[in-house]
C-alpha cells in the first residue's frame, strides 16, 4: 500500500501525464511559434490528427507526422498531409514539391513521396527537373529517390486505390459521418 505522500505524488504525476496528453495534440518548435505565426515553424503530431488553418485553406495532419512551415511553402519531413486549398499551396520533400490551388493528399515515407489529386490538378515537379508533371483528380503519382543525373525518379499515374484512401480519409474527417459520406459517393465515380 502507498503511502499518503507516495499517493500524491502518484496521483500527481498521473494528473499532469494525463492532462500533457489531453492537452497536446501537436508539439511546435520554437514554442508557441504556430501562434505568432514565425518563419520556420517545426509541427510534429502525436498520437492525433491536427489541423492548421491559414488563409488559402487547411491543411490536416495525420498521427506521427511533421512539418516545417514557411510563408510560401510547408516541408513534408515524414507522415501525411490533407491539403484542403483555395488558392496555391506547396507541399516539399527532398524528392521534389506538391503544387494545387485544390485538395490533395501528400504522403512522405523515407523512400517516395506520394501524391493524390482529389478535386483539382496537382502540379508534381521531381527534384532537379525542370517541369512539371500533372497528376489529375481521381489519380496519384510519385517521386522518390535523386538519380545519378540529378533528378527524382518518377512514377506513372495510377488511379487511387479507393479503399485505402476512403480509410485514411476516415481518419482524418472532421465533419459529421453523413457530411463524409456524401463526400464518398460524390467522388467514387472519379476513382473507381
Amino acid at each position: 500500500m502507498l503511502s499518503k505522500p507516495g499517493l500524491r505524488i502518484f496521483l500527481f504525476l498521473l494528473a499532469f501525464t494525463l492532462e500533457v496528453r489531453i492537452a497536446k495534440a501537436a508539439f511546435e518548435e520554437p514554442r508557441g511559434c504556430l501562434l505568432s505565426k514565425a518563419e520556420n515553424c517545426a509541427v510534429k503530431t502525436g498520437d492525433e490528427k491536427f489541423t492548421l488553418k491559414f488563409p488559402n485553406g487547411e491543411i490536416v495532419l495525420d498521427q506521427s507526422t511533421a512539418v516545417i512551415l514557411s510563408e510560401k511553402k510547408l516541408v513534408l519531413v515524414n507522415g501525411t498531409v490533407w491539403v484542403r486549398a483555395h488558392g496555391p499551396v506547396t507541399v516539399s520533400t527532398e524528392f521534389g514539391d506538391a503544387k494545387s490551388s485544390g485538395e490533395f493528399w501528400v504522403s512522405r515515407s523515407t523512400a517516395r513521396m506520394n501524391v493524390s489529386a482529389v478535386s483539382e490538378t496537382v502540379e508534381l515537379t521531381p527534384r532537379g527537373a525542370s517541369e512539371a508533371l500533372s497528376v489529375d483528380p481521381g489519380l496519384e503519382n510519385y517521386v522518390s529517390g535523386v538519380q545519378k543525373d540529378g533528378t527524382a525518379e518518377t512514377g506513372l499515374p495510377i488511379a487511387i486505390p479507393f479503399s485505402e484512401h476512403v480509410t485514411r480519409w476516415a481518419r482524418l474527417f472532421t465533419g459529421k459521418k453523413a457530411d463524409f459520406e456524401d463526400q464518398v459517393d460524390r467522388f467514387h465515380a472519379t476513382w473507381v
